[in-house]
């Protein structure tokens, strides 16, 4: 099953367009889909806030006019309470009734009160009073005398204050509310007469301005459906808009939500409504209005220009796949390639490992078999030297030391090839231990001490006393020093000296080898730590040892 899979995987990258199929399938199409639905979503949130901001704005406009009638009440209440007001209400004194109504600390205090009419206990219309004007028409129209049958001023003459809805009323046709108050006596509070405000939708209107902030306009359409106010656009006169299918829908009791025709500009916008509960039913309506488009074409270029990122991202992605698709297929081939070409590097690395173990239990079968031999000759020429068996004769004396010094320099070479067996073979091992260094040191110098008397070359030492315990491989240390000492004796001409020198250096010891010889030349210092490679010749030219020395 993993073969097979790894087959699949193999020819899929190794087919460039199969690949940015497969990519286009598994990733591009997602991503565009993801990133259309989110659009698609982000437009369809911004819509629902936009939404829910203009029925907050509507609910927050009716709120604001059910306050200020509400305000406007209180205030006819307060007029209606002065007693220079109800003394001239009780006799039927129109004078005295404009001069209370007119004062400048009552008529500054009214706020959306564009009029007041003052009727008698009876009903009968005494006179119009505005704050501007102070008389208005004198008395009411001669065709309305009395408002004995009306239900505000009956309400109002029970003593209770009452805010009524006007729709046809012949008196209050320009208006679209009005409310009525009790004129009470001062010593009873016996009611003589009733205060009616005449309140315009303008007035009402301009006290929405403040809310208009992302909305188009607020309007105010009273209970028969005309238009009354808007804040966006001050104005008196009345709209008829009652024909309209959203207003007759308003008139109905159902609130308007949504993307619906603006019944004042017939354009299409966001409208939402709230009722303004004054006289204990829905006498006005509060419509806010938003732009159709707005933040939503701001938003839907916001959102073009992200597609239009995706677009490119997703193109670069195909182009990136084809692309890798084909490196991808040139690096397999590539790879089918290196691997035929391991697998013969396998087979010969394998034969250069059968050969090298061949050579190091050959090379230790050897040194074994060339040491026993030899340390027989060493041993049985020391024996020989010592005269245990006989006195020698001075000839055989030096004969006998010549077969000692070839015997321990022909050692010393089996030595160094069977260590660099090993090392080879990765058996060489640090044999650690703590030891005197300068006693280490010494020793070597023995070991060298006759033959560089012999060459007529001078052999010093100068060991700091600080250096003499330390922790190494005492057997290899003392292997290094003699090499290297016995190369530096080895290529110094006679008359020349060398010197063995220990210095502590830190937390080491830097053992140092100064000689007065040839010295090695530029040209030899890149290989002398070859295998088996010497420096061009010595102080006489002559080659010594197998080159393992170093």
């Amino acid at each position: 099953m993993r073969r097979d899979i790894q087959r699949a995987a193999e020819w899929l990258v190794s087919t460039p367009w199969a690949f940015v199929g497969v990519v286009a399938l598994v990733v591009v199409v997602p991503i565009l889909l993801l990133g259309e639905l989110s659009a698609s979503d982000t437009q369809r949130q911004l819509r629902t806030e936009r939404l829910a901001l203009g029925a907050q704005a509507a609910d927050r406009g009716a709120v604001e006019i059910k306050t200020q009638v509400s305000l406007s009440v209180q205030q006819l209440e307060s007029a209606g309470s002065r007693t220079d007001v109800s003394a001239a209400v009780q006799v039927g004194d129109k004078s005295g009734v404009k001069v209370g109504l007119t004062t400048p600390d009552f008529a500054g205090a009214l706020t959306d009160i564009a009029a007041i009419d003052v009727a008698d206990g009876t009903g009968t219309v005494l006179a119009t009073v505005t704050p501007v004007s102070a008389f208005s028409g004198g008395a009411a129209p001669a065709s309305v005398t009395s408002i004995a049958d009306r239900d505000y001023f009956r309400l109002a003459r029970a003593g209770t204050s009452t805010v009524a809805g006007v729709r046809t009323e012949p008196l209050y046709l320009d208006h679209p509310v009005v409310v009525a108050a009790p004129v009470r006596t001062g010593e009873s509070g016996t009611v003589v007469g009733v205060l009616i405000g005449e309140i315009q939708g303008s007035d009402l209107a301009r006290h929405l301005q403040s809310q208009l902030g992302p909305f188009e306009d607020l309007y105010i359409v009273d209970g028969g459906g005309r238009l009354v106010g808007r804040a966006a656009v001050p104005t008196t006169e009345t709209v008829d808009l009652s024909g309209d299918p959203v207003v007759r829908q308003l008139l109905a009791g159902t609130r308007a939500a949504g993307e619906l025709r603006d019944p004042v500009t017939g354009t299409i916008g966001l409208l939402n409504s709230a009722p303004v509960v004054l006289s204990g039913h829905p006498d006005w309506t509060v419509v806010a209005v938003q732009a159709a488009g707005g933040v939503e074409i701001e938003t839907a270029g916001v959102l073009a220009e992200q597609r239009a990122l995706r677009l490119a991202l997703v193109a670069m992605l195909l182009v990136g796949s084809f692309a890798f698709a084909r490196i991808a297929a040139g690096s397999l081939r590539q790879r089918k390639m290196l691997a035929a070409a391991l697998g013969q590097v396998e087979a010969k690395s394998r034969d250069v490992e059968t050969a090298n173990r061949h050579k190091s239990e050959f090379l230790a079968n050897m040194s074994h078999e060339l040491r026993t031999p030899l340390n027989a000759i060493i041993g049985f020429s020391e024996v020989l030297s010592q005269q245990m068996f006989g006195e020698i004769n001075p000839k055989q004396g030096e004969y006998l030391g010549d077969i000692q010094a070839s015997g321990q320099h022909l050692l010393a070479l089996i030595n160094d090839i069977l260590d660099l067996s090993k090392v080879e073979a990765g058996k060489m091992e640090l044999q650690l231990s703590w030891f005197s260094l300068a006693n280490a040191l010494q020793a070597v110098v023995m070991m060298v001490r006759e033959r560089a008397a012999g060459r007529g070359v001078a052999l010093s030492t100068d060991i700091d006393p600080e250096t003499d315990l330390v922790e190494a491989d005492e057997r290899k240390v003392k292997q290094v020093v003699l090499n290297l000492l016995a190369n530096a004796v080895k290529f110094t001409p006679a008359g020349g000296q060398v010197q063995l020198r220990a210095t502590r250096d830190g937390n080491g010891v830097a053992v140092a080898i100064i000689d007065t010889g040839v010295g090695i030349a530029p040209a030899d210092q890149a290989r002398v730590f070859d295998e088996f490679a010497q420096a061009r010749g010595g102080a006489s030219g002559e080659q010594e040892g197998t080159g393992l020395g170093l």
